[in-house]
């Protein structure tokens, strides 16, 4: 008996096909669509609770920040690294980032009047004489000038006020009263105004 082996092949790849085809329809696209949705919607739930329950508050007091906490050695190094952490007290950063920030004090917080007296200075200290304040650079920049043909050092300090840019013209600081009261008297006599600053005791 002789079978026909080239038509075997079609009929098995047909019986293939139709399983393939059973199986594929099993699992609809939309029950793997409501899947997703669901699993994606739990996970958004659980990340909204967690934001809205609060974290415990920590509570700690000045002299703990002074105190390192001791390094226990054990054998296990998961079970150290726990146990540093655990350990660990918050570490305070306040040091360190202060010198990086500029605080502005406004004219109104400092020891700051108008000098058009010739009483002369008698507290110690350390004075800045303000000749000016101007929004353009360049006006700024001209009073410097005029005050540097009269031989006196100034300088221009950028600062910005309610949004606003100032050049303010300053000579000083100075710490000896006798060279700040000629300082002043000097420039009264050119006919400048300008504001006394004490900036430090």
């Amino acid at each position: 008996m002789t079978r026909d082996y080239k038509h075997a092949k079609k009929a098995r790849d047909r019986r293939s096909t139709r399983r393939r085809r059973t199986d594929e329809a099993s699992t609809p696209g939309w029950v793997w669509l409501l899947a997703g949705l669901i699993i994606g919607l739990l996970l958004a739930g659980v990340a909204y609770y967690k934001d809205l329950v609060p974290a415990a508050p920590t509570i700690v007091s000045a002299g703990d920040s002074k105190k390192t906490p001791a390094k226990t050695e054990t054998k296990n190094t998961e079970a150290g690294s726990a146990e540093e952490a655990a350990n660990k007290k918050p570490g305070f950063d306040f040091y360190e980032m202060l010198p990086s920030f500029e605080v502005v004090i406004p004219e109104k917080e400092l020891d700051v009047r108008r000098d058009r007296e010739r009483t002369p200075v008698r507290e110690q200290g350390s004075y800045i004489l303000q000749v000016g304040a101007f929004q353009k650079h360049a006006d700024a920049d001209r009073v410097k000038a005029k005050l540097a043909l009269m031989g006196v050092e100034s300088n221009i300090q950028k600062v910005s006020i309610d949004r606003q840019t100032w050049h303010r013209v300053r000579v000083g600081p100075i710490r000896d009263l006798d060279e700040l009261n000629a300082m002043r008297a000097k420039l009264l006599d050119a006919g400048v105004e300008m504001l006394i600053i004490r900036s430090g005791a």
